[in-house]
């Protein structure tokens, strides 16, 4: 019987320390396995963050050169500018000169002519806002009357708003503030801003862009809002990033949203981007303005 206890003692021994064995085994493949996985989930990782840096990166490039031929354009547009402007303001003055001379009696070429030179000093009135935007402003700010240079801006983006079919609304609310900025920049943001409004509402049944200014408290508010598809709110924060742009690559560098915002900043006033009423978005400037006598004494 003893022999007997010892063997079955010394078998469940045996059976024992195997079971020990395979149980550590199996958790050294257990953690084996674990650890292959996660070491491909960290390459996997790895290797769409190369590729997402290899994107940008191609991007960043892209942009680059897209930005080179932005420049050479703003180089040839300006001297076509300059090239254009005598010959326009000579045709008007000659056509001025007609009807002066008395010579033209009958009304309906005396319409004709007058309508022609209607459209020379629209044309004029573009040419001398472009060469207005074109130049380079030195930093000092100066009293900037707000609605001028709105209106401004809906002149130079006139042409591509009637491209779109949309007659941009300006409601301007009490008298016009001043407020202490450049500008030339700032008509620059202003023309950014609707550019984007425009860009958003060209595919859209009924297109709808307008312009709203504000002043009250000591500050002023300009919100450029459109009815367009609008920026999901997860973008919402990038959109003023360099580089990032909702548009398709190569349709934009992804810079235009920062830029405005940089300068808004340095007039000492805000750039806000929000959801509008309806649906669209809501762009708003909100600048501090000044008292009627600094205005009067700058």
């Amino acid at each position: 019987m003893l022999i007997s206890a010892l063997a079955l003692g010394a078998l469940a021994q045996t059976w024992w320390q195997r079971r020990q064995l395979v149980d550590m085994r199996l958790r050294q493949g257990a953690l084996l396995e674990a650890r292959v996985a996660e070491r491909t989930q960290a390459l996997a990782r790895e290797i769409e963050e190369r590729q997402r840096t290899e994107d940008d990166l191609r991007a960043t490039q892209d942009a680059l050169v897209h930005s080179e031929k932005m420049a050479a354009l703003g180089r040839m547009s300006a001297a076509i500018v300059h090239e254009i402007s005598q010959p326009l303001a000579a045709m008007e003055a000659t056509l001025a000169a007609t009807l002066l001379s008395g010579k033209v009696t009958d009304d309906f070429a005396v319409s004709r002519i007058e309508k022609a030179r209607s459209h020379i000093r629209r044309m004029l009135r573009t040419i001398r806002h472009l060469k207005s935007f074109s130049r380079k402003e030195d930093g000092e700010r100066r009293p900037v009357a707000v609605d001028t240079v709105v209106r401004s801006a809906l002149e130079l983006v006139g042409p591509r708003a009637g491209d779109c079919g949309v007659t941009i609304g300006f409601a301007p609310q009490g008298p016009g503030p001043v407020i202490l900025a450049g500008e030339v920049r700032l008509e620059q943001v202003l023309v950014n801003l609707l550019m984007n409004a425009l860009d958003a509402v060209a595919d859209r049944p009924a297109p709808a862009v307008r312009v709203e200014r504000r002043a009250s408290g000591g500050s002023v508010q300009i919100a450029v809002v459109d009815n367009g598809p609008g920026i999901p709110s997860s973008l919402m924060a990038r959109v003023t990033e360099p580089f990032f742009s909702t548009k398709q690559t190569g349709e934009s560098l992804g810079l235009g949203l920062s830029i405005s915002r940089t300068i808004v900043e340095e007039f000492g006033g805000r750039l806000a981007l929000s959801e509008a009423p309806g649906g669209g978005t809501r762009a708003v400037l909100t600048f501090d303005t000044m008292a009627g006598e600094r205005v009067a004494a700058e």
